[in-house]
């Protein structure tokens, strides 16, 4: 573009949802998605296994210990 002396184009600074039409290798369902976490610390490490469909109820729970 820039060797045509063409101007860029424009692109939004606005969030575009993509979505994703496959699920990972061995899994059956969204059911069995979740998000996972894990935090060390000196006596080991923290696992925190969250279900995708309640993303925003994790960012709480972050939040929450972070604040």
């Amino acid at each position: 573009i820039r060797k045509r002396g063409e101007p860029l184009p424009v692109v939004s600074a606005r969030f575009v949802p993509v979505p994703l039409g496959f699920l990972p290798a061995g899994r059956t369902g969204s059911e069995e998605l979740t998000i996972r976490i894990e935090i060390p610390y000196h006596a080991g490490s923290l696992s925190v296994h969250w279900p995708v469909e309640d993303g925003e109820g994790c960012a709480r729970l972050l939040r929450g210990l972070l604040a």
